[in-house]
């Protein structure tokens, strides 16, 4: 009898088309400029939420009707500045910044979390900072400057109605597989 398999879940807000061709057209701008060992792929953009880790099926099952409980209205959301993280001279991690002026992308991280702990999982520690990240490894042969960064991507606006439970397939191209959706 075949076991079933563990997934690398975690779960993320979706960014519209016309931001992924905004960021996507900014990385292409930027890219030859910028060595990162690995740019990620523009299907691949999102907001995580929550990253769950290794999830069992039985327990992807009971995820997936403790988040059936959690609402909100849809709201915008907005791209913002450039950033990084890590150490800034050779950064792990170049993102675009994420704009919640009414804070409803931080209530829904916030009930997502609350549902995840009843389901189980263990929460982040660190604070939530909501991004979409674009590159990883700095690989440079000098300093990584992020003021060498003159140009932003255009602050692209999208509408969230929905967000997803993520699958990881580590080594696909695109990366991640929606396992399922929550809508409004």
């Amino acid at each position: 009898m075949n076991k079933q398999q563990s997934s690398r879940l975690f779960i993320a807000v979706p960014v519209s088309q016309r931001v992924t061709n905004t960021l996507s057209d900014w990385v292409q701008g930027h890219q030859q400029k910028l060595p990162f060992r690995k740019w990620t792929h523009p299907a691949d953009y999102h907001i995580t939420l929550q990253f769950l880790g290794e999830t069992s099926p039985p327990v992807i099952n009971k995820l997936i009707e403790t988040l059936q409980h959690v609402t909100f209205e849809p709201f915008s959301l907005s791209l913002g500045q450039i950033g990084v993280f890590g150490q800034k001279a050779s950064p792990r991690i170049l993102w675009a910044s994420v704009v919640d002026s009414t804070q409803a992308l931080k209530e829904l991280q916030r009930q997502i979390v609350k549902r995840t702990e009843l389901a189980g999982f263990e929460t982040e520690k660190r604070e939530f900072r909501a991004h979409l990240t674009l590159a990883r490894d700095y690989r440079g042969d000098r300093s990584f400057q992020l003021s060498d960064i003159s140009d932003q991507p255009d602050a692209s606006s999208w509408e969230v109605n929905h967000f997803t439970v993520m699958k990881s397939n580590l080594k696909s191209t695109p990366m991640y597989e929606v396992v399922h959706t929550f809508h409004v």
